[in-house]
């Protein structure tokens, strides 16, 4: 009785020690996550700084320069402003849809070299094409306003109405749109790698469809993008804490590596959106009813569309990608060993220093792709369209390349050694000082390739059709 009393007595100190420990790491938790959350921070910040090295200032101060030289030129070139009803409109002059005297004081004070517009009235004007510099149109409005393909360089929009302005192609460097509404604004085609402040923005209901927001210098912090369009928008590594995304369509976004910590996403709909273990989502999010595209090592996506997604080093090993699109991707450096890409559509796609170790890509259409210095030893090709592709420098030992299609394909200085080349089609295709020693080319179609110099020691060619249309005999 004692002996069990001692037992029992043991075991509730061995208990209340091991519940002891489990407190004592989950306290331990708790301080690395706080820890985690400010070096993720001061990384943010050192990314920041990096992006705003002071050789980059050099560099962009030039090309300030030389656009107000072209702002100055322009304004030499037209000495009035050309009339909304006049037969002939000089491109380089600003034409409003309806004259007023704000426009008329506008474009006197700007051929006189002033840059302050703060607070003026420019609603609907045409800046279609124009190259504007160094500009205050702080709380300015410029509703409805026309900058199609206009390129803009360190200008103020700061407070300014610029709702439903039109935006579509235009170029933006050291942009200021901080608090300015920009309600249903149309940045379609817009380029924003020079760098845009969109803090606290209007930006419900804009369309972002297709625009690259993936740059460390546009900032879209606690912006207002409720409604907004940015369906198949390049948001990878972009920083979007504290955003209101709320109905906003998603859809087909890069979200690979997306800050997302604390934003809001009530009833936005990000169906096929692009993800990675990387994505920090909010703490609330669920992230299974999103049907989401989650990209990681085994990830199982088959007919998957990705097609045109930058995915350039991701890893991808060992992922069922079977009868998925991918045509146009870039997956330079990614990691794709073992992954099946079975009958998937890899054209055009950029995947240069790969690593497509034993990948299956069997029936899969890599037409105009690019290998070069892919590594595709032991791969499964059979069946393949390569036709177009460009495998410079790739590794190909001891792949499968049985019935693969490779006309008008680039190879120089691919490795085919050991690699199965039975029954390709090979007509006119260049394989001049390739390694293709101990390869099997049984019944390959050679017709009119060419073999100058090409290693082809212990190579099995039973049956193939040389260059000169005759089949090779022992």
């Amino acid at each position: 009785m004692a002996s069990r009393q001692e037992n029992s007595a043991e075991a509730i100190e061995t208990l209340e020690a091991a519940i002891a420990r489990i407190e004592q790491l989950e306290q331990k938790l708790a301080k690395i996550s706080k820890y985690s959350v400010l070096v993720k921070r001061q990384l943010e910040n050192l990314s920041q700084e990096f992006h705003h090295r002071s050789e980059l200032e050099l560099l962009e101060s030039l090309s300030l320069e030389i656009s107000r030289l072209r702002v100055t030129i322009n304004n030499l070139s037209s000495a009035t402003p050309s009339s909304p009803n006049s037969q002939e409109q000089n491109s380089n002059s600003v034409s409003p849809p309806q004259k007023n005297t704000s426009y008329q004081n506008f474009v006197q004070r700007y051929r006189r070299g002033e840059g302050n517009f703060s607070s003026i009235n420019l609603a609907q004007i045409d800046l279609t094409g124009k190259s504007l510099a160094y500009l205050n149109f702080s709380k300015a409005n410029l509703a409805k306003a026309n900058l199609e393909k206009a390129d803009l360089w360190q200008i103020d929009f700061s407070e300014a109405n610029l709702s439903e302005i039109q935006l579509l192609g235009a170029r933006f460097y050291r942009i200021n749109f901080r608090e300015a509404n920009l309600e249903k604004a149309d940045f379609r085609g817009v380029n924003l790698a020079g760098g845009v402040n969109l803090e606290r923005a209007n930006l419900s209901q804009a369309n972002f469809s297709k625009v690259n927001l993936s740059h460390p210098r546009i900032n879209l912090r606690k912006a207002n993008l409720s409604q907004a369009n940015l369906s198949k928008a390049n948001l990878s590594k972009a920083i979007l804490r504290e955003v209101n995304l709320s109905n906003a369509n998603l859809s087909h976004s890069n979200l690979i590596a997306t800050n997302l910590e604390e934003a809001n996403l009530t009833r936005a709909s990000l169906t096929h959106a692009i993800a990675s273990p990387e994505t920090i989502f909010p703490f609330d999010f669920d992230l299974e009813q999103a049907n989401i595209y989650f990209l990681a090592p085994g990830a199982s996506l088959p007919a998957a569309d990705l097609s045109g997604a930058d995915l350039h080093k991701i890893n991808l090993s060992k992922a069922n990608l079977s009868q998925a699109n991918l045509s146009l991707n870039g997956l330079w450096e990614a990691n794709l060993n073992e992954a099946n890409f079975s009958k998937a559509n890899l054209s055009h796609a950029s995947l240069q220093r790969a690593k497509l170790v034993k990948a299956n890509l069997s029936e899969a259409n890599l037409s105009g792709a690019n290998l070069s210095h892919a590594d595709l030893t032991e791969a499964n090709l059979t069946n393949a369209n390569l036709s177009g592709v460009y495998l410079g420098n790739a590794n190909l030992t001891g792949a499968n390349l049985t019935q693969a299609n490779l006309q008008k394909s680039g190879l120089s200085k691919a490795n085919f050694s050991k690699a199965n080349l039975t029954k390709i089609n090979g007509v006119g295709i260049c394989l001049s000082l390739l390694n293709l020693s101990e390869a099997t080319l049984v019944e390959a179609n050679l017709l009119a390739s060419n073999l100058y110099q090409t290693n082809l020691e212990g190579a099995n060619l039973t049956d193939a059709i040389m260059p000169d249309g005759k089949k090779y005999r022992n």
